[in-house]
C-alpha cells in the first residue's frame, strides 16, 4: 500500500502556496507530483524518481549520484518506469519531447538535489525547444525554456509546440522565444543579349552566269535570321528564338519572244515552271502568347503541428523567345531581254529578322519566419504561473521583377513587298511575388484555448511586410502583408 507525504510548496518567486501530494511506494502507484516546490526541500529519492544533469560525462545512470546528462534520457526512462524526471538548475542544450505520463522539475541544485530559487533552462539550438504530443497527465514545472533565434534554414523560433494535449500543465516557468529570421530577398533573372538574327538584304537581279552555275541552279535564296541567346559572360543559354523566314526565290528566267511585226516582242518566263519561278517569301508562325505568367506576393504564413510555414511569394514564369518575321517576296527580272536566247535571275526577297530572346522570372520572396512561445493544437492545457513571450517576426523577402526581353532582328532590306520583316521581341517575363512579414505571438491555440492561471503573455513585434513597387513601364509587384502582433492568437486551420 502506498503512503503519501503532504505539506505545502510555493511556486518560486510568486508567493502563491499550494497543497501538493507526492506519492511515495512503489512506481506503478505514482502520480505525477505537483509542479510546484518549496525551496529547501529535497526531491524525491530513485524510487520516485529519475535523475539529469548536464553537469554528467559520459553515460549516467538516473540516479542523483549519477544522473542523466540530457533530460530526453530521462524522459524515456522515466515513461519505462512511471516515475517523474528531476532535473538541476542549470542549462540543458538538447531539445526534449516529452511523453504521456512523465513529469518534469527543474528547480534543484546539481549537487545536493535540494529545491533551490533557480530554474532549469532548456536552450536549444533548434526550435521548438520542448514539443509535446498526446498528453493526457503530465507537468512540466521549474523550467525556463528558451527558443533560438531563427536561421535562414529554420526561420521561425518556438519555444513550445504542444498537440493533442489534455491533460499537460506548465507551471512556475517561463516560455521565451528570439527573434524570426527575415524572408530571404528573391535575385533578379538575368538579362539575356540577343546574338545575331538580323535578315538579309534581298539580292537584286542579273545575268544567269556562269554557264555551270546557271545550268545547275533553280534560283537564289537569302536564308532567314538566326539568333542565340547569351548570358551577362557570353555563356550560350537554353532560349532559342524562332528564325526568320526565308527570303522568296530569285527563279531563274529565260527570254519568251513572239514575232508580231518587227521586232520580235520578248518577255522572261520561268525557265521551269514548276521550280524556277519566283516566289513569296516564308512566313513563320506566329506564337499566340508570349508573355510569362506572373506570381503573386503572399498572403500570411500557416500553423501546423509542424510549427510555422512562412508565407513565401509564388514564382513568375520566363516570357518566351520571339518568333521569326517574314521574309519578303522573290521577284521576276525587270530589265529589257537583249536576246531571244537570255537567261537571267529575278530579285531574291529579303529575309526576316530573327526573334528577341525572353525576360527572364526572377526569383521569389520568401516569408519571415515567426517568434511564438507557445504554439497549441487541440491542447486545451493549464499554464499556471507561466511567463510567454515572443521576439519579433521576420521581415518578408522582396520579390522580383524580372529581366527585360530584347527586341527580335531587323528584317533585311528590299523594295516594297521584297523587303523582309522584323522578328517579334522576346515574351516579357512574370513578376515573382513578396514574402508576408512573420508574426510575434505569445499563445497560439486551435481547437481548446489554454486555461491561464496568474499566466502573462506578451508579443514582440511583427515582421513587416514588402510594399507596392511599380517599375518603369507600370509593371507592379504587389505589396505584401506584414505579420500580427498578438499576446494570444486564435486560428483555424483550412
Amino acid at each position: 500500500m502506498a503512503t503519501e507525504r503532504r505539506g505545502m510548496r510555493n511556486y518560486l518567486g510568486l508567493g502563491v502556496l499550494v497543497v501538493f501530494v507526492v506519492a511515495c511506494g512503489s512506481s506503478a502507484d505514482n502520480e505525477p507530483p505537483a509542479a510546484a516546490t518549496i525551496e529547501g526541500v529535497p526531491a524525491p529519492d530513485e524510487d520516485v524518481g529519475i535523475f539529469a544533469s548536464p553537469r554528467t560525462k559520459g553515460r549516467g545512470a538516473g540516479t542523483r549520484a549519477n544522473p542523466y546528462a540530457t533530460l530526453n534520457e530521462a524522459v524515456i526512462e522515466a515513461h519505462k518506469a512511471s516515475k517523474a524526471v528531476y532535473a538541476c538548475a542549470e542549462t540543458f542544450v538538447d531539445p526534449v519531447l516529452m511523453l504521456d505520463g512523465v513529469s518534469i522539475f527543474g528547480n534543484y541544485d546539481c549537487d545536493s538535489w535540494i529545491a533551490v530559487d533557480r530554474r532549469a533552462k532548456i536552450a536549444p539550438t533548434s526550435s521548438p525547444a520542448v514539443r509535446a504530443g498526446g498528453i493526457s497527465k503530465a507537468t512540466l514545472g521549474g523550467v525556463d525554456i528558451i527558443a533560438p533565434n531563427g536561421t535562414p534554414l529554420a526561420p521561425s523560433s518556438i519555444a513550445l509546440i504542444v498537440t493533442d494535449s489534455i491533460g499537460l500543465t506548465i507551471a512556475n516557468a517561463s516560455l521565451t522565444a528570439g527573434d524570426a529570421a527575415d524572408g530571404v530577398n528573391g535575385a533578379e533573372g538575368i538579362t539575356l543579349t540577343r546574338k545575331g538574327g538580323d535578315g538579309a538584304t534581298s539580292i537584286e537581279e542579273g545575268p544567269c552566269a556562269p554557264a555551270l552555275f546557271c545550268a545547275t541552279t533553280h534560283g537564289r535564296t537569302n536564308l532567314g535570321g538566326v539568333a542565340e541567346c547569351v548570358g551577362p559572360e557570353g555563356d550560350p543559354s537554353e532560349f532559342h528564338p524562332g528564325a526568320g523566314g526565308a527570303g522568296g526565290s530569285s527563279g531563274v528566267f529565260k527570254a519568251l519572244c513572239v514575232t508580231i511585226g518587227q521586232p520580235d516582242v520578248c518577255s522572261w518566263t520561268p525557265r521551269d515552271p514548276l521550280t524556277e519561278m519566283a516566289t513569296a517569301g516564308q512566313h513563320p508562325a506566329m506564337v499566340e502568347s508570349l508573355d510569362g505568367r506572373s506570381g503573386a506576393s503572399a498572403a500570411a504564413g500557416t500553423f501546423s503541428a509542424d510549427g510555422y510555414a512562412p508565407g513565401d511569394g509564388t514564382a513568375g514564369e520566363n516570357g518566351k523567345p520571339g518568333y521569326g518575321g517574314d521574309g519578303g517576296n522573290g521577284a521576276a527580272p525587270t530589265a529589257m531581254v537583249a536576246t531571244p536566247t537570255d537567261q537571267r535571275m529575278g530579285t531574291a526577297g529579303a529575309s526576316g529578322g530573327a526573334g528577341g530572346c525572353p525576360g527572364l522570372a526572377g526569383t521569389r520572396g520568401t516569408g519571415g519566419g515567426a517568434s511564438v512561445g507557445v504554439l497549441l493544437l487541440s491542447s486545451p492545457i493549464t499554464l499556471d504561473h507561466v511567463r510567454i513571450a515572443s521576439g519579433k517576426g521576420g521581415n518578408g523577402g522582396k520579390g522580383t521583377f524580372g529581366s527585360g526581353a530584347t527586341e527580335g532582328g531587323t528584317g533585311g532590306f528590299g523594295a516594297g513587298d521584297v523587303a523582309g520583316s522584323a522578328g517579334s521581341p522576346g515574351g516579357t517575363s512574370g513578376i515573382s511575388g513578396s514574402g508576408s512579414g512573420g508574426p510575434s505571438i505569445g499563445i497560439a491555440a486551435r481547437d481548446g484555448a489554454p486555461k491561464l492561471v496568474e499566466t502573462i503573455a506578451v508579443a514582440g513585434k511583427g515582421g513587416e511586410g514588402v510594399v507596392e513597387m511599380i517599375q518603369e513601364g507600370g509593371k507592379v509587384l504587389p505589396a505584401s502583408p506584414s505579420g500580427m502582433a498578438e499576446a494570444s492568437y486564435t486560428f483555424t486551420l483550412p
